[in-house]
């Protein structure tokens, strides 16, 4: 098994991060810059939304095919959501090919938290075609919404215990979002 080799980057951090991961077909195909290539002898290594998503990417480039170059952008115009591919999946895919990675600091939540995005982006090639895989793994906060706090820790005789007892969760607006922060170094149980 491949380690998970991004600098500053832990596997377990993105295994529970919302994630979104992308394909589009690219207007050039420049093999070069591919870092890895689906084919018919490794396609099953592939989660099934990949190859979905590939023909999809293809669908929308014949679409778009005709469409002046400033209407659709320099790189690429197909984009295509791969459904049905979990954390665990995506990270694996990751562990196995070299994307290029990039850390994005953030703090547009309710209370300003500093958190992290995590983009990953490579081109590949499948069937003599070269299409771009973007991964994003999103900022634990939620954008732009309140949402109240719930902090764990040990109590001096080492117990688990809530930091904030007091929390009144509120539906709508108000604070519909919770986030459990654990403090305990180990799971809550």
């Amino acid at each position: 098994m491949a380690s998970f080799n991004y600098k500053g980057i832990e596997y377990s951090d993105l295994i529970s991060r919302e994630m979104s991961f992308s394909i589009a077909r690219t207007i050039q195909n420049i093999p070069d810059r591919n870092c890895f290539a689906i084919t018919e002898q490794n396609k099953q290594e592939f989660p099934a939304g990949v190859i979905d998503s590939i023909s999809e990417a293809d669908r929308n480039f014949e679409e778009q095919r005709d469409l002046p170059s400033s209407e659709i952008g320099p790189l690429v115009y197909s984009w295509s959501t791969v459904q049905g591919v979990d954390n665990h999946s995506t990270l694996e895919i990751l562990k196995k090919y070299h994307f290029y990675s990039k850390i994005e600091t953030t703090r547009q939540n309710f209370r300003q938290i500093q958190d992290n995005t995590y983009i990953f982006e490579c081109f590949f090639e499948y069937n003599e075609n070269q299409y771009w895989a973007q991964i994003y793994f999103d900022t634990y906060y939620p954008r732009y919404v309140r949402f109240v706090t719930v902090n764990f820790t040990s109590s001096e005789d080492g117990k688990p215990t809530i930091l904030n007892p007091d929390t009144v969760v509120s539906s709508g607006d108000v604070n519909a979002t919770v986030l459990f922060i654990n403090k305990l170094g180990s799971e809550v149980r």
